[in-house]
């Protein structure tokens, strides 16, 4: 009779076993292999550190008032050569194309990256949002800028990338940049026209 109370309990707990999910701690996947994050500036998921945050806000904000500045040249001449001092066309046409990259670039810089970066503090990219909330978007975004990611694997996927030579460099050149623009806008509001 001891014989059938065994072998019936090794049956009664391997068919309990047999409709588990499988349990692994998340510490332990540092043995299992990963994938690389092999995510760059223009992907909409991934996580990136504080530096790459840094660059890619750098990167896509150059190129947009690049671009602009670009066009308003191009248009100045266009207008010029024409002799007509009616602006009126060249003012719709760069609207026109002012807009949607204006968009793409808002999008980028104000939900994308801090959505990935949100990622990286194994947070939940809706908190990006919070960049909509006057005073409380400044607190988020210096949180962002000088929280320390997640060590390894997380939620949301491998660790970012290590950074290159020029994401230092950028990471050194931003905040110059925004000193700048600081001190431009200080000087607009006291200086008399």
């Amino acid at each position: 009779m001891d014989l059938n109370k065994s072998s019936d309990t090794s049956k009664s707990t391997s068919t309990a076993q047999l409709y588990q999910a499988p349990t692994a701690v998340l510490s332990q996947s540092s043995n299992l292999q990963m994938m690389p994050n092999e995510t760059t500036w223009y992907h909409f998921y991934g996580r990136i550190g504080r530096l790459r945050y840094l660059s890619y806000q750098l990167f896509i904000m150059l190129s947009f008032y690049l671009l602009m500045g670009a066009l308003v040249f191009l248009f100045g001449l266009i207008t010029q050569a024409n002799g007509s001092g009616d602006n009126s066309i060249t003012t719709v046409v760069l609207s026109i194309i002012f807009m949607p990259l204006y968009i793409i670039m808002a999008i980028y810089s104000i939900i994308i990256y801090p959505k990935r970066r949100l990622n990286d503090l194994g947070r939940s990219g809706w908190l990006a949002l919070t960049m909509f909330l006057p005073f409380i978007n400044i607190i988020f975004i210096l949180y962002i800028l000088f929280a320390q990611g997640d060590e390894g694997v997380n939620q949301y996927g491998t660790p970012p990338r290590k950074n290159s030579i020029i994401h230092y460099i950028a990471g050194w050149i931003a905040p110059f940049l925004f000193l700048v623009f600081i001190i431009a806008i200080l000087a607009a509001m006291i200086l008399p026209y």
